[in-house]
C-alpha cells in the first residue's frame, strides 16, 4: 500500500491527540489519517504542477484548517510552521 508508513505515523498521532483531549473529531484516527494523507498527495502535487511548491506550506495548512479544525490553534502546529506563516 502507498503511504502506508505515513498514514500509521499520523494515525498515531491523531491518537495521542485524541488521547490527549486536544483532538476534537468525531472520525476515528485511522480513516482521518487516510483522508489527510490523500489531501496531502492532492495538496502537494496540484503545489507542484501550478507553483512549483513555492506555496506547499499554505496549501498543508488549508488541508489541516478544513479536515482537523483543532489545528488552526497555533498550539497544535509546528513552531516551523507557525514561524513561516507569520512571515
Amino acid at each position: 500500500m502507498p503511504f502506508e508508513e505515513y498514514t500509521a505515523l499520523i494515525a498515531t498521532w491523531l491518537q495521542q491527540a485524541l488521547s490527549a483531549g486536544d483532538l476534537e473529531h468525531q472520525t476515528p484516527p485511522e480513516p482521518l489519517a487516510r483522508v489527510l494523507v490523500s489531501a496531502f498527495f492532492g495538496a502537494q502535487h496540484l503545489s507542484w504542477l501550478v507553483n512549483d511548491r513555492t506555496d506547499i506550506i499554505e496549501r498543508t495548512l488549508e488541508v489541516l484548517h478544513a479536515v482537523v479544525p483543532c489545528t488552526r490553534d497555533p498550539r497544535h502546529t509546528s513552531p516551523y510552521l507557525h514561524d513561516h506563516t507569520a512571515a
